[in-house]
C-alpha cells in the first residue's frame, strides 16, 4: 500500500510525464527528463515505475477509467437497454475519436495497438468495456428486448466486431465515413440482438 507521500509522487511523475509526452512525444522523452522536471532523482522513479512504458500504461489506463466514468454519468439509468446500448457505443466512439487525435501526437498508432508493450494495455481497456456492455446486455434480456442465448459468446462477438475501431483507423480514415460505418455497425448489431415479434 502506498503512503500519502508515495501517492503524491506517483501523481507528480504521471503529470510531468504526460506533459512531456504531449510536448515531445513518448520516444523523445527520457526518464531523466521526467525526473528533472518533477524535481526528483532518476533513481527515485524506479521505486515507483520500472520504466517509462509503465508510466505511460498507467496514464492510459487511468484515462480509460475516467472516460468510462464520464460516459456512465451521461447515460440515464432509466433508459431502455436498447437506447443505453446506442448511447454507450456512440459516446465511447466519440471519446475514442478525441483521444486518437491526442495520442497520435504522442506515439504512433502501432505503438499502442501492435507492439508487445502496447497490446496488454489495450486488452485491459477492452475488458473494462466488456464489463460495461455485460451490464447493458443483462438489462436488455431482463426487459425482454434482447435475445441472447450465450452471454459470453455474444460479448466476445460484439468486442470482435468493434475491433476495427483502432487508433490507426480513426487517425487515417475520413471522419464522416468512420461515423457512417459505426452507425451501420450498430444498426446491424441491434437488428440481430432484438427479440423478434414472431418468437
Amino acid at each position: 500500500m502506498w503512503s500519502e507521500d508515495d501517492s503524491f509522487r506517483r501523481r507528480l511523475i504521471k503529470e510531468v510525464a504526460l506533459k512531456l509526452f504531449s510536448q515531445f512525444g513518448f520516444h523523445k522523452t527520457s526518464l531523466e527528463e521526467i525526473a528533472t522536471n518533477a524535481g526528483i532523482k532518476k533513481q527515485s522513479i524506479y521505486y515507483y515505475y520500472p520504466n517509462k512504458e509503465a508510466i505511460f500504461d498507467e496514464i492510459v489506463l487511468e484515462t480509460a477509467r475516467e472516460l468510462l466514468q464520464n460516459v456512465d454519468q451521461k447515460i440515464d439509468p432509466n433508459l431502455p437497454a436498447i437506447e443505453k446500448y446506442l448511447m454507450f457505443t456512440q459516446l465511447i466512439y466519440e471519446e475514442l475519436k478525441n483521444h486518437a487525435k491526442q495520442i497520435g501526437k504522442v506515439v504512433t498508432p502501432d505503438f499502442i495497438e501492435y507492439t508487445p508493450h502496447g497490446r496488454p494495455i489495450v486488452d485491459k481497456i477492452r475488458l473494462l468495456l466488456k464489463d460495461r456492455l455485460r451490464v447493458i446486455l443483462k438489462e436488455g434480456q431482463e426487459q425482454g428486448i434482447f435475445n441472447i442465448e450465450n452471454e459470453e459468446l455474444t460479448l466476445d462477438a460484439l468486442m470482435e466486431m468493434a475491433n476495427f475501431i483502432r487508433m490507426r483507423w480513426l487517425i487515417f480514415h475520413d471522419e464522416k465515413r468512420c461515423d457512417q460505418i459505426v452507425r451501420e455497425m450498430n444498426r446491424i448489431v441491434l437488428d440481430g440482438l432484438k427479440v423478434r415479434k414472431d418468437q
